[in-house]
């Protein structure tokens, strides 16, 4: 069995304690249990994505009670396999090494079937997960622990935008999240120095035109980058621009 690198979890009944369609105004909270093993593992460079056959504000919602920032959601009504391997695949990952985390058994049967090379457990497993070898890299980089550490109000933040309460508007949030590259293409694109600011339909990738982009590049003799910020088309534009501007020149200063 190869080591673990991503964790695909359900929602319902494993990282929630209840179903979120059934919860009315109360969503149910996270899994205590649960959440101290998103912790454990993500603490040892390990991603965390979700698969559940719910609408896109059930994994939000998860992302906000968890305090986690999960690398990927996947929210629709097709298989659980469909949605393992779109993540893997997002995430630049093999298959074999994802784990997949459902209270249900039909679920884990039916990845089990079409995924062999996928480690699948119930709930009650993954709770004593994070003593098996699978889930535990030799080495753990800096780089890998980075990786794993949550951003808590990342996506969580834009998710409670107004521009983000209809199912479509929050579909495109979630994928754009896992979408890395699309990202990397809109900054690659802002490499000269100095401050850019695209607004809305402003920007190249249609991806994008939900979204504001305000960014900076910073360039020293060793280190060249680029600072941005990615947010809704209704923000504080004079503070966002003086922290990103503020940022570069700190970058710039740190380099030399």
């Amino acid at each position: 069995m190869s080591l673990v690198k991503c964790v695909v979890w359900d929602i319902d009944n494993t990282l929630l304690t209840g179903v979120y369609l059934e919860s009315g105004d109360q969503p149910p909270g996270a899994d205590p249990v649960l959440a101290g093993v998103l912790a454990e593992l993500g603490g040892r460079g390990i991603l965390h994505a979700l698969a559940s056959k719910n609408p896109p504000e059930a994994a939000a919602h998860t992302a906000r009670v968890t305090g986690w920032d999960f690398a990927a959601a996947r929210c629709g009504w097709g298989a659980k396999s469909e949605a393992l391997t779109q993540i893997a695949a997002g995430l630049g990952l093999g298959v074999d090494t994802l784990a997949f985390v459902d209270d249900d058994p039909y679920e884990r049967a039916e990845v089990s079937s079409a995924l062999p090379q996928v480690m699948v457990l119930s709930p009650e497993e993954a709770a004593e997960a994070a003593g098996w070898p699978e889930f535990s890299p030799p080495v753990l980089t800096a780089e890998a622990r980075r990786r794993g550490v949550p951003v808590v109000q990342r996506a969580q933040m834009l998710a409670e935008q107004p521009e983000f309460h209809s199912n479509e508007q929050m579909r495109a949030l979630l994928e754009l999240t896992e979408r890395r590259d699309v990202l990397q293409r809109a900054l690659a694109r802002r490499s000269t120095p100095g401050l850019s600011v695209t607004i809305g339909a402003e920007n190249i990738d249609p991806k994008l035109t939900q979204f504001t982009i305000v960014t900076s590049a910073y360039r020293s003799e060793s280190l060249a980058g680029v600072i941005g910020v990615m947010g809704p088309t209704r923000m504080p534009y004079q503070k966002v621009i003086a922290l990103v501007e503020y940022t570069s020149r700190l970058m710039s200063n740190l380099a030399q």
